[in-house]
């Protein structure tokens, strides 16, 4: 258990690595690192909005009549490419 709490921290350290090498890059080359991160997080946020009622219709056919607790999740991806 030690050892996946480690490896947790590790990833957690080397996204922010990542991140924090991607602003650098970005403003080296004159980019608005926040601004290209606003604009990454309304997308998202637009389309989950898109996909949700597709998603809660499906959540409800596959629930038997009269079932009162969540039973199930969808993984959702982005991509940026």
């Amino acid at each position: 258990m030690v050892k996946q709490q480690h490896s947790d921290v590790s990833a957690s350290l080397h996204y922010l690595e990542e991140h924090e090498h991607c602003r650098q890059w970005m403003d080296r080359g004159g980019h608005d690192f926040d601004a290209m991160w606003g604009a990454t997080r309304d997308v998202i946020v637009k389309s989950l909005l898109a996909v949700q009622p597709g998603l809660a219709h499906n959540y409800r056919t596959v629930l038997p009549p009269g079932h009162g607790s969540s039973s199930c999740f969808e993984l959702l991806g982005e991509s940026s490419q």
